[in-house]
């Protein structure tokens, strides 16, 4: 801001600007500027705080900030506007520093004058600059937040407990493979994270929100099942679009995506297993989300299918999205996974870097086997 606002008074003057109170009237604006500023970028950055979305925070950055400005004099001398405008301008702190840097290059200016338009600027700075402070700060750790994260996460179903105080992170532009014998509690796990279980304890969150205050960016496919046997893939996806507001055009690239374009016309009755999963991975993709969330996504393919869809997953973490796929395919996952996550009977055994947690002598199988004492790595 300080920099910015050097550059300008230095552009007005080689333009001929001259500053009717010298150096001091000058000093006196560039501080007003600055000042005013560093609070007006508060607000864009107190929204992305907020929202956590970069198109919310340019929408209603620009619908907040531009009705300031226009009701002020930026646009045209306050003498010019209408009464309610001018009733709007004497409250407006926008007005103070604008009618302030006008003063300032006035020749009829004089020091002392402007006494309420610096009380208020001083009374503003003193409380908006701490927030500004405090949102840039918060921003800065948002930065470093995980896109996922469980914190003391139980489901009790009766006397049965599923889960139990599980906590773990996932972190952006990764996959990260979640791992457990049968009856672990990953499938759990994955539908308190989505909503559709209710936890006993803890908390399952997204970007810091519960799902359902992020669906809309968050693609999820736990079963390849749900699909109605008499409709077309083609079908299914627009349907699936309408429901969740998506655009129903892209059903025809998805189905490319997944390699299911020649059988789009086809009843899901008659697809194979596989071709069920890769269904299922292109309705997770429909609102082009940012969380990809996957439950046994292997399954029922082959080992072409298999292939691709790790490069597919990887090709998600390379555009900077986040991938928590549960997996029995420890081979696989140690190709296509960063990280993974590993529980049993409900509670977490260990998680991190696939490279940290594995070396020469000890494979990602060796480690599940040696943790969770089962032979069966499904």
């Amino acid at each position: 801001m300080l920099a910015q606002g050097i550059v300008i008074e230095l552009a007005a003057t080689a333009m001929g600007a001259r500053f009717a109170t010298g150096a001091g009237g000058a000093i006196a604006l560039l501080a007003y500027g600055t000042a005013f500023g560093v609070i007006w970028a508060s607000v864009p950055n107190l929204i992305a705080l907020r929202t956590r979305s970069a198109e919310l925070t340019m929408a209603l950055g620009f619908f907040l900030t531009l009705p300031v400005l226009f009701m002020s004099s930026a646009f045209f001398p306050l003498r010019l506007q209408p009464g309610w405008l001018q009733a709007v301008a004497r409250v407006n702190p926008a007005a103070y520093v604008i009618t302030t840097g006008q003063a300032l290059l006035n020749s009829g200016y004089q020091p002392g004058q402007q006494a309420r338009t610096i009380i208020a600027l001083a009374v503003a700075a003193a409380v908006l600059v701490p927030a500004t402070v405090a949102s840039f700060r918060s921003i800065k750790e948002l930065s470093g937040m995980p896109v996922i994260e469980v914190r003391g996460l139980t489901k009790r179903f009766g006397a049965v407990t599923a889960v139990e105080d599980l906590s773990f992170s996932v972190g952006e532009g990764t996959v990260t493979a979640f791992l457990g014998p049968n009856g672990a509690g990953k499938t759990t796990t994955l539908r308190m994270l989505l909503g559709l279980v209710t936890p006993s304890a803890g908390t399952a969150a997204i970007n810091g929100r519960p799902y359902r205050e992020v669906r809309s960016s968050v693609g999820a496919s736990l079963e390849a099942a749900g699909f109605h046997p008499g409709r077309t893939g083609r079908g299914h996806l627009r349907a699936r679009a309408l429901a969740r507001g998506a655009d129903r055009s892209r059903a025809d690239e998805l189905l490319a995506m997944v390699d299911l374009s020649g059988s789009a016309g086809s009843r899901i009755g008659t697809y194979s297993l596989g071709m069920r999963q890769r269904l299922g991975l292109a309705a997770a993709m429909l609102g082009d989300p940012r969380v990809l969330i996957l439950d046994e996504p292997a399954n029922g393919l082959d080992p072409e299918g298999v292939r691709w869809l790790r490069g597919f997953l990887r090709g998600l973490a390379a555009e900077g999205r986040t991938v928590f796929v549960s997996s029995h395919l420890l081979a696989e996952v140690t190709q296509t996974a960063d990280h993974v996550v590993i529980i049993n009977r409900g509670r977490l055994v260990t998680a991190g870097p696939i490279a940290e947690l594995t070396h020469e002598d000890t494979t990602l199988e060796d480690l599940f086997l040696s943790i969770t004492g089962k032979e069966d790595t499904r």
